[in-house]
C-alpha cells in the first residue's frame, strides 16, 4: 500500500511548483534515447546515384537506408532520412575519404552531400566513404556511396550528333556549299580548323 500511495503522490505533486518534475527524454539533436541502436553493426553501402556530370552539382542523400532500431520493450524500426522519430540531427556524419572526381560540400545536419564534378568530360566511377554514429551512443558504422558519372541524354545526343555528320574534308565542306565552316554548324568537325579559330575551311 506504501508503495501506491506513494506513488500517487508523486503524480499529485508533478503539478505544483515543487523541486520534483517529470522524467522527460534528451531533445533529439542531443542525444538518442539509449535503447535505439544503428541496424548494421559494421557498415551499409545507400543507393548507387548517378550523376549527370554536364549538369552541374548533385544532392545526395547519405542516409538513404540507414536505419535504427528501439530494442526497449516493442521492437520499433525508424528510418533516419525522415523528419519522423530519430531525424537527420540525430546522426553524426563524419567523411573517412574524398571522392577522386569531384568534390563534396557536407551538410550533416539534414544528412545530406552535395557532390560537385571536376570535369564535365570525364565518364566513369567515383566514391567516398563516411561514418554514421548515433549522437549519444558508441557504436559506428561505415558507409559507401558509389557514384557513376556520366552525361546526361542531351548532352550525350548534342556530343555525337556533331561527329556523324562532320564532313571529313574541307574539299566535302565545299562540295556542300558549307565552308567556310563555324564551331557548333551543322557538318562541324575539330579536323576542319587547322589554325584552332574556331572557323574552318576558310581557304580554297
Amino acid at each position: 500500500m506504501l508503495v501506491v500511495i506513494g506513488t500517487i503522490v508523486l503524480v499529485a505533486c508533478s503539478w505544483d511548483n515543487s523541486d520534483k518534475k517529470p522524467e522527460r527524454h534528451a531533445a533529439p539533436a542531443t542525444s538518442a534515447p539509449s535503447n535505439w541502436f544503428l541496424d548494421k553493426k559494421e557498415s551499409f553501402d545507400p543507393s548507387k546515384a548517378s550523376v549527370w556530370v554536364d549538369m552541374g552539382p548533385k544532392g545526395l542523400n547519405l542516409l538513404d537506408g540507414a536505419r535504427a532500431s528501439d530494442r526497449g520493450g516493442t521492437v520499433r524500426v525508424d528510418e533516419l532520412d525522415d523528419d519522423n522519430g530519430l531525424t537527420p540531427a540525430d546522426v553524426e556524419i563524419k567523411l573517412l575519404t574524398e571522392p577522386k572526381h569531384g568534390s563534396l560540400e557536407l551538410h550533416s545536419s539534414r544528412g545530406r552531400a552535395t557532390y560537385i564534378p571536376w570535369n564535365t568530360d570525364f565518364q566513369g566511377k567515383d566514391d567516398f566513404t563516411y561514418t554514421l554514429k548515433l549522437k549519444g551512443r558508441p557504436e559506428v558504422i561505415r558507409a559507401t556511396q558509389y557514384l557513376d558519372l556520366e552525361w546526361s541524354p542531351g548532352e550525350r545526343f548534342r556530343r555525337s550528333e556533331p561527329a556523324q555528320r562532320a564532313f571529313a574534308t574541307c574539299a566535302d565542306a565545299r562540295a556542300h556549299g558549307a565552308a567556310p565552316i563555324h564551331r557548333g554548324d551543322p557538318g562541324w568537325g575539330e579536323h576542319l580548323d587547322a589554325d584552332g579559330d574556331g572557323i574552318g575551311c576558310e581557304r580554297g
